[in-house]
């Protein structure tokens, strides 16, 4: 990893000598353009007297010089831009280190806490749909909005133009509940009952949910399995949660499991 910030130093230092260079060059061609002005008459003139040599390779100057300008300004917007929005794109990581393994322990506890107050409130857990095992969420925790499940009389659904936008794809008419402290837990997958339980294989498991750790409107809207196992803690912000029907819990994928041996 030390390579590459050294390889980003040697960029930026490149980048600024690039452009104090630029600006100098961009300086002296205003000046001489502004000093040469007269010399664009023979541009639109073509009477006599006809324009020297020596006039004729001024404008060849002024031309070249112009156009070098543009490009230069050009060039300088287009890095500032892109800075800008490399350093956006930055800072919109999901978390660093210890707040992102922090952040997973607080939803896996606070849905591990809603399993076991409802089951000793009513003395059993619904299993048998999505919407219901989302209404059981709803009432245990302060939201903010919900889609595609029933909050406050009201079932609010996603536009198509918004799934894509924020990479919603697999949760298209499945419960997607807003927090108020930040976070979105969306269903990805759900079977009555919530029996079969994979830890390794995750995707064998009956039932999952899936938490957005900063919520669905906020990038990087990833949850890519490499960036789990390389450690990568500020490349995703989407984990998966497998729903234990048997023994009514919440339990950490396998893989996720590593994430606290760092």
């Amino acid at each position: 990893m030390f390579y590459l910030f050294y390889i980003f130093i040697i960029l930026v230092i490149n980048l600024i000598v690039f452009i104090i260079y630029s600006i100098i060059l961009s300086y002296k061609s205003y000046n001489y353009l502004r000093k040469n002005k007269k010399l664009f008459k023979y541009l639109f003139k073509m009477s006599s007297p006809k324009p020297k040599v020596k006039d004729v390779v001024q404008i060849i100057i002024v031309i070249i010089l112009s156009a070098f300008l543009v490009l230069t300004i050009g060039i300088v917007g287009t890095i500032a831009t892109l800075l800008f929005y490399s350093s956006h794109s930055c800072s919109e990581s999901a978390c660093q280190g210890v707040e992102c393994r922090s952040l997973i322990k607080r939803n896996w506890s606070a849905l591990n806490q809603i399993v076991s107050l409802e089951k000793q409130i009513e003395g059993k857990i619904d299993y048998s749909n999505e919407k219901a095992f989302a209404e059981i969420i709803s009432k245990r925790l302060r939201l903010i909005d919900t889609y595609n499940t029933s909050y406050k009389n009201k079932e609010k659904t996603l536009s198509e133009k918004e799934i894509r936008k924020y990479n919603l794809k697999e949760y298209k008419n499945k419960p997607i509940l807003l927090v108020a402290d930040g976070s979105t837990i969306m269903v990805l997958k759900f079977e009555n009952g919530c029996k079969n339980v994979d830890l390794v294989n995750v995707e064998n498991s009956s039932c999952l949910i899936d938490v957005d750790i900063n919520g669905f409107m906020k990038k990087p809207n990833n949850k890519d399995v490499e960036n789990i196992k390389q450690k990568r803690l500020d490349a995703n912000d989407r984990y998966t949660f497998i729903i234990d029907g048997n023994r009514d819990k919440i339990l950490l994928p396998e893989l996720t499991t590593t994430l606290y041996e760092m």
